[in-house]
């Protein structure tokens, strides 16, 4: 699978980021596949601010239909 395009700030945290978005997705009851490909966007996401925590904020960006409890709905992706 390729990685997500996207203009890089700072990377630090990337992988956290990557992690933590396929964790969300596999606990929302996606397919590996999916789950990926949303890893891949939320770590893309991460990588264009600055700073090892920050961007969390623009997830919202992606359309994700993540909830209130942290799990990852139907409309993922």
């Amino acid at each position: 699978m390729s990685a997500e395009s996207c203009e890089v700030v700072d990377t630090t945290g990337a992988g956290d980021a990557f992690h933590a978005g396929y964790i969300a997705a596999v606990l929302g009851g996606h397919g590996f596949g999916e789950a990926l490909r949303f890893a891949t966007k939320v770590a893309a996401v991460k990588c264009g601010v600055p700073g090892p925590r920050a961007g969390a904020d623009r997830l919202a960006l992606l359309g994700t239909g993540l909830g209130a409890s942290g799990g990852a709905s139907s409309s993922l992706l």
